[in-house]
């Protein structure tokens, strides 16, 4: 066990009994969580990481991440793995990062929040990296449900802000509440009910 570590998500695999671990360490929570304003990024690595635990021999296995850029790290926060469509023996991993900012700092501009997709197959110990994907609609999300093709996904925004009270705590205006969005990786048409021009999500391999 990793028992100094903090989990932010635990997702069953019910076909192999795993559970995926999306971790981070008492450190880096104490100065990175975008949604209580903690925004301190020059104070911490950005090297949270995922894992599995398997409850037969009580083990936990930190995962190799493969092909991720590492110039703005990873900070967990949701998770979801999804069997492939196409192959049963592999997973996608869909992972929110809430990476440093590319320009500006934490405390001016917020976490620049993104979604990874990972592939992983079954008895391995690696995450491949398939994209990153980001967009100004993906601004604070929290949690995460993929597709078994690793071309969409439904997140939520927490807050309506990244930044300021309006971001945190107060429900009695409307501008703090978060929203669901169902993403599509590529051109789609905007339908009922979604809350973004979805098109214009980008991917980035």
């Amino acid at each position: 066990m990793y028992p100094t570590h903090l989990l932010a998500e635990i997702v069953l695999h019910p076909l192999s009994g795993l559970l995926f671990l999306a971790c981070s360490s008492p450190a880096n929570r104490r100065h990175w969580i975008p949604a209580l304003g903690i925004l301190e990024e020059d104070k911490l690595a950005f090297d949270d990481y995922i894992a599995t635990y398997d409850a037969m021999t009580d083990s936990v296995t930190r995962l190799t991440f493969e092909g991720f850029p590492t110039s703005q790290g990873y900070s967990s926060h949701g998770m979801d793995v999804v069997p492939s469509s196409s192959n049963p023996e592999e997973l996608y991993v869909y992972a929110i990062n809430h990476r440093k900012p590319v320009q500006g700092l934490g405390k001016e501009v917020g976490a620049n929040s993104v979604v990874e997709i990972f592939k992983k197959t079954l008895g391995g110990n690696t995450l491949t990296h398939v994209k990153t994907v980001e967009d100004p609609v993906i601004d604070t999300p929290n949690d995460i449900v993929g597709s078994p093709d690793g071309k969409s996904f439904y997140f939520t925004n927490d807050h309506g802000a990244k930044l300021g009270l309006v971001s945190i705590s107060d429900k009695r205006d409307t501008r703090s509440v978060g929203n669901m969005v169902n993403a599509f990786i590529g051109p789609v048409a905007r339908g009922p009910g979604v809350s973004a021009d979805l098109g214009r999500l980008l991917s980035r391999r």
